[in-house]
């Protein structure tokens, strides 16, 4: 059902997909156009719809990449918080890996699907066969990654942290090496 300020569209019996048009990005210049997926009754949908309203006017008027935000406001917060090794090594893993593929999309587009395939592609940095980034590595991009979107949770400019309901990297222990002992020795 189509309205002036949404739309509800009933796309199986029960389910409903709602969605609002909040104008146009000032990054990408696509236009914005939040909505969700309801089950329940269109009653139901409705009240969601409202609620959808409510909260796409409180989206912030000019959308900030993630290159801007990890680079002006993430990085500066926590350079007052953190060790300064700390903070190099998050310099480090965000100019490496982070911004590299994902800089230039909108705070507000990121996808968990997005995200997760960006986390399976990950490779070492200037190897020249390319070779996958080690998995211990990989939880690294991760954490850091997790991190900052959380603050920027925290701070108002993105609804949820879509890198949450994306599994984190397994970085399993290495088997443990044969130490010589004093029994094993001898023989």
């Amino acid at each position: 059902m189509r309205r002036e300020v949404g739309s509800i569209t009933q796309i199986a019996p029960g389910v409903f997909r709602i969605s609002v048009s909040v104008g146009y990005s000032t990054v990408t210049g696509r236009r914005r156009r939040p909505s969700q997926i309801v089950r329940g009754t269109e009653r139901e949908a409705e009240i969601a719809l409202a609620r959808l309203l409510l909260s796409a006017g409180k989206l912030p008027e000019n959308e900030v990449s993630l290159r801007q935000f990890l680079e002006e406001m993430y990085l500066p917060h926590v350079e007052k918080r953190r060790r300064a090794k700390t903070v190099d090594g998050y310099r480090s893993l965000i100019s490496h890996h982070i911004v590299p593929e994902l800089g230039n999309s909108a705070l507000t587009d990121l996808t968990p699907y997005q995200l997760s395939r960006w986390l399976d592609g990950l490779s070492k940095v200037g190897s020249d066969p390319v070779e996958p980034l080690s998995e211990q590595s990989r939880l690294h991009v991760y954490r850091c990654l997790f991190a900052a979107l959380r603050k920027a949770m925290q701070w108002g400019l993105i609804a949820d942290n879509p890198l949450q309901a994306v599994e984190p990297p397994k970085a399993g222990r290495d088997q443990p090496k044969d130490v010589l002992t004093v029994e094993g020795s001898a023989g």
